[in-house]
């Protein structure tokens, strides 16, 4: 494969000397001087931004983003960005692909566990026909993915898919913040369900998923 429709696998990694000088820039940071009032009427309050400031550099295990190499890891390029995801298949035959895109802010991480019950139901409870494969993207900006150039590339291309599939994204994923959306896509492109364009922008993961990961 060439192009766009290349998938590689992907780990995270972690060095130690990475975090030692992220921790060492975050307890350099130049504060500004405190707000005039004592509300947030005027941003976010000095004190808020230096106790996440405490945390990040003293109490907060950055380590665990490796937790995320329990599962297959992947990275594909969609209109020159670089893209992260996760691809669980279920152990159960006809199982429903379902790509799930995190919240702003947010990440992968905070899906983790949704994974067990939805690739596997009957171990949490569930019927086989409930299993579905998954595909959780790391949105553009965050994560292990790409920084995009100017905002969120409008990814509401053309979706070619075997079988149908279902969406379910938010926040910056999704048409408005905190607005969940879903649709379901079939062969030749028909969409049913209660779709819209935000909920696409992740859709042109459905070639390479084809092409790369069948």
């Amino acid at each position: 494969m060439s192009g766009e429709t290349d998938i590689r696998p992907f780990r995270v990694d972690m060095p130690g000397e990475a975090i030692t000088d992220l921790r060492r820039r975050v307890a350099a940071t130049c504060w500004p001087s405190r707000e005039l009032v004592a509300y947030a009427a005027q941003g976010v309050q000095l004190a808020m931004l230096q106790e996440l400031a405490r945390y990040w550099a003293a109490d907060y295990d950055w380590r665990r983003c490796a937790e995320l190499n329990a599962l297959p890891q992947f990275t594909t390029e969609i209109d020159g960005l670089g893209i992260h995801f996760i691809h669980v298949r279920s152990r159960h035959e006809n199982a429903l692909p379902l790509i799930i895109t995190h919240g702003w802010p947010g990440s992968v991480i905070q899906l983790l566990g949704v994974v067990g019950p939805l690739t596997d139901p009957t171990a949490h409870g569930g019927h086989a026909e409930d299993a579905f494969d998954l595909v959780l993207p790391s949105i553009p900006g965050y994560g292990f993915s790409g920084q995009p150039a100017c905002g969120l590339p409008g990814w509401v291309g053309v979706v070619i898919g075997q079988s149908p599939f279902v969406v379910n994204s938010g926040s910056a994923a999704g048409d408005s913040f905190g607005a969940p959306r879903c649709l379901v896509l079939c062969p030749g492109g028909c969409v049913k369900g209660s779709g819209s364009a935000g909920c696409g922008r992740f859709h042109d993961l459905a070639l390479p998923l084809q092409a790369g990961l069948a």
